[in-house]
């Protein structure tokens, strides 16, 4: 399985680099293994061992593609983190069955169990920060200006790397600059409130991040955007490094 891995993610930097715009649409890959199914049941019969294993490797293979796929992109950590997790949800889901009626109960007594766990890995893993409403963030009214949400939520990406006496940064003339902002305005906020602004990675690419940001007052989202923010060097976009995706990428729990 290592080596396939392994294969797969050459394959996948080759792709890449041709630009090949089939293996970068991830409903494409996803319809090719439709397609493999599709062949695996044609092919099971008797007497048809290689034929029939040779289609279930191309499904195998059409998996591990999508995952470093995703991977590449920000959207899963690795295929061993997938394999591991699945391991641990289904050991849980199936070493206390018994063999009697009482299974079903206990698979949907897990099954609950699991989706609030992940509710909650899901939560924790929003970076969040909090920031106080002050009189020179508001109007006569005492009413927040609507371009001081977009103020906050840099102040919440810039927190993220001062909290590891880092900037987002490498040296002299880089860094991250803004390519798009996608804003919704959906509530108001007002002098003296305490906010919560979270931050989620959306996407990865290799020069560029797109990251979800609400801002919350009492629990309440009263603004969102999504933001693309490219690394630029000399004035040209190049590729993230590594000690600057570790603060944005979530890592493994």
């Amino acid at each position: 399985m290592k080596k396939l891995i392994e294969l797969v993610a050459h394959k996948h930097k080759i792709d890449l680099k041709r630009g090949e715009a089939k293996y970068m649409d991830t409903d494409w890959l996803l319809n090719a293994i439709v397609d493999e199914v599709q062949e695996v049941k044609e092919e099971i019969k008797p007497n048809n061992v290689a034929h029939l294993e040779d289609e279930l490797s191309d499904i195998l293979w059409g998996w591990l593609t999508i995952v470093e796929k995703l991977k590449d992109e920000g959207y899963v950590t690795s295929h061993q983190a997938i394999l591991e997790r699945g391991l641990k949800k289904y050991e849980e889901r199936i070493l206390p069955l018994k063999g009697n009626k009482r299974d079903n109960l206990i698979w949907k007594e897990v099954k609950i169990k699991q989706k609030e766990v992940l509710a909650k890995e899901k939560k924790e893993k929003k970076k969040m920060k909090n920031i106080r409403v002050y009189y020179e963030d508001t109007d006569a009214g005492g009413i927040v200006y609507h371009t001081n949400y977009i103020k906050y939520c840099e102040r919440a990406r810039s927190e993220l790397f001062f909290e590891k006496n880092m900037t987002p940064t490498d040296g002299k003339n880089s860094g991250f600059v803004v390519r798009n902002i996608d804003a919704h305005f959906l509530g108001m906020a007002y002098l003296g409130d305490m906010l919560e602004v979270t931050t989620e990675l959306v996407k990865k690419k290799s020069s560029s991040f797109t990251l979800k940001q609400s801002v919350l007052s009492k629990g309440k989202k009263i603004f969102e955007m999504d933001i693309v923010l490219v690394f630029v060097r000399e004035g040209r976009p190049t590729r993230i490094p590594e000690h600057l995706i570790d603060i944005i990428v979530p890592k493994k729990v």
